[in-house]
């Protein structure tokens, strides 16, 4: 008898092409029955964080065919999301909204003084972020048929301050000499941790 784990005998199966893959824990409580719906023919979607690969989903059966992402220009004015066939690269469906932070400040300091009140004005104006990223997420569900909270992955760009916002961190030093932000990359961030359904 076998009694390795089923995470164990997948990652052991990743281990020859992809060293040390993490499997996140939300990733295994979310799609462990996906291992025995099949007989453990399973499908992974991995994610490079930066330093080594991170399981971002786990299906059943051959999914390889169904592979798609998002990619998001994260603008003070304007968010566009693109659902993309990532086998391809085709762009499968594109939306774009007014970025729901206009609500605190027309243009970036305004916004910038806004979130100087405190932590509940900062995470006001990630909330909206959030808003303006699921309002999208939603249209392009509802344009190409394929579910983008199943998406593994979504790529979000925008400049530092928005960036800031998004992630609730005060944005006041890049403002201030030496214009110096709190960070500069943001690595791997999971979906769940941001209040994304992603």
């Amino acid at each position: 008898l076998d009694t390795t784990a089923d995470s164990d005998r997948m990652l052991q199966a990743l281990e020859a092409k992809f060293q040390d893959a993490v499997l996140p824990y939300h990733v295994l409580k979310r799609d462990y029955p996906a291992f025995r719906e099949d007989h453990w023919k399973t499908t992974v979607s991995l994610v490079y964080n930066g330093t080594g690969w991170t399981v971002a989903s786990i299906e059943s059966g051959d999914r390889t065919g169904s592979n798609f992402g998002l990619a998001v220009d994260l603008g003070s004015t304007t968010v566009v999301m693109a659902l993309l066939d990532l086998n391809t690269g085709d762009i499968l469906g594109e939306e774009s909204v007014f970025n729901q932070q206009i609500a605190y400040g027309e243009d970036i300091l305004s916004r910038i003084f806004h979130t100087q009140s405190g932590e509940q004005e900062r995470r006001q104006l990630a909330e909206a972020t959030f808003r303006s990223l699921q309002e999208l997420m939603d249209r392009l569900t509802e344009r190409t048929g394929i579910r983008a909270s199943s998406c593994p992955v979504m790529v979000i760009a925008g400049n530092t301050t928005m960036v800031h916002f998004l992630l609730g961190i005060d944005a006041f030093g890049i403002f201030m000499s030496p214009f110096a932000p709190v960070f500069n990359r943001t690595g791997l961030i999971s979906g769940s941790e941001l209040g994304l359904d992603l």
